[in-house]
């Protein structure tokens, strides 16, 4: 087996592990951190929580991932690939940029415009895939993989919208990536990208002790935005398949709980007639994701939050699957199959009652309180520059009887002041 495989030098089970620990450990400081600094998403709008809740989670989750890769690799892992360095940076000002604006709100263009160029410069240092071919080849290759990773990074901004909603779904992200790794010959996945994947994975799921089923803490858009967009960068430094068709299919399907959400929400916006051009769409700001889909049919925000996992989980499943297809007709029908499980489920939520009445089984009082009311009347808050690629902490964290419900995409307390967009119509059918 050549040297650079994951398997030799790295022990991607102890990166993992380690990197656990350390989200576990270090989130109380966190906490600590926020409240002497007033970093705290506090209650008011439509936010269902009783207390200020800390917001630099994603502080957290970086630092427990260098962390666990110092640990396990050594510092020398940073120098090792030259595609790191560049990842590493963009996800540090992704970091920083949701810092400032849960802070002070950044408007959604320019954030937009700072991931698209810390995209180019990661994809410009090889986190791309082997696409196009030609003279102009690698400059398709470069731009796409920027429109990719600023995407991802606005999808995973969008998914973290309930208790453990984002940070859950990026752990089983990032562990199929492990998986898809492991089971793929070594040459396709050098040793410090699957450490990488294996050390966000971790970080993760020790933010998410602290995160679900009742957060004491949120990522925030700090975290949002680094989780998405290094698990993005992260999945195109590996060459999955020398199929262009392959190779791309593999990232798609590791990444399509978050990419469904934004993707399913924006299709629908448009639908109903709520958002008619780009800006619209990267301006706007509502209550109608997958995990408000999920309470509407009834689902408590932690039940929601599991079941948002759920299709995390078999998408996963299907991109080892397709990483590992050992003939093109095995590779087509999982192919296909993913993507009738992707329709069918798109067609389902697609349904969900977000104009009538929600009345969860969550048994909290305030949960109750909510029930009475329809998710239209809380519902979508005029268009904002705020979102959705990440609105303030302060945003609401509460939508149709969901007492911990989040929203970073959401206004700042503004949408109490302002009537709701879904209210003034009627509920479109389905």
């Amino acid at each position: 087996m050549p040297d650079d495989t994951t398997a030799s030098h790295i022990p991607v089970m102890y990166t993992l592990f380690c990197s656990f620990v350390a989200a576990f450990l270090i989130m109380p400081s966190i906490m600590r951190l926020c409240r002497h600094t007033g970093a705290l998403d506090r209650p008011g709008g439509h936010k269902a929580q009783r207390h200020p809740v800390p917001c630099l989670g994603g502080l957290g989750v970086c630092a427990a991932a260098l962390a666990g890769l110092s640990l396990t690799a050594g510092t020398a892992l940073f120098g090792s690939d030259t595609r790191i360095p560049a990842i590493a940076a963009g996800g540090v000002g992704c970091v920083i940029l949701g810092i400032i604006d849960d802070r002070a709100p950044v408007s959604a263009v320019a954030k937009l415009a700072f991931l698209l160029a810390a995209g180019l410069v990661a994809a410009a240092c090889g986190a791309r895939l082997h696409l196009f071919g030609g003279a102009w080849g690698v400059y398709a290759d470069i731009s796409f993989a920027a429109l990719w990773i600023a995407g991802t990074a606005a999808a995973f901004n969008s998914i973290d919208n309930t208790d453990g909603a984002a940070a859950g779904t990026a752990a089983i992200a990032a562990g199929g990536f492990c998986a898809a790794a492991l089971v793929l010959p070594g040459v396709a996945v050098p040793a410090p990208i699957g450490a990488c994947a294996c050390a966000m994975s971790g970080a993760c799921l020790g933010f998410l002790a602290h995160n679900w089923p009742r957060a004491r803490i949120y990522l925030g858009d700090n975290g949002s935005l680094f989780i998405g967009f290094t698990l993005a960068a992260l999945a195109f430094c590996v060459r999955w398949s020398p199929h262009p068709l392959h190779a791309a299919a593999v990232p798609a399907a590791l990444m399509t709980a978050p990419l469904l959400d934004l993707g399913l929400a924006t299709l629908l916006r448009w639908r109903r007639g709520d958002i008619a051009t780009i800006r619209d769409a990267i301006v706007y700001c509502g209550h109608d994701h997958i995990a408000h889909r999920f309470q509407a049919f009834g689902l408590s925000p932690a039940q929601s939050s599991a079941a948002l996992w759920g299709i995390g989980a078999i998408s996963a499943a299907a991109a080892v699957a397709l990483a590992a297809a050992p003939s093109e007709t095995f590779f087509l029908l999982v192919l296909a199959g993913h993507a009738l499980f992707v329709v069918a489920t798109s067609a389902l939520l697609a349904r969900a009652p977000l104009g009538g009445e929600c009345r969860p089984r969550a048994g909290r009082k305030l949960a109750r309180a909510y029930a009475v009311r329809t998710i239209a009347a809380l519902g979508n808050p005029a268009p904002s520059p705020l979102a959705p690629l990440s609105g303030p902490p302060a945003a609401s964290r509460a939508v149709a009887a969901s007492p911990s419900l989040g929203s970073p995409t959401a206004l700042r307390g503004a949408a109490a002041a302002s009537p709701p967009r879904a209210a003034s119509r009627p509920a479109p059918p389905g």
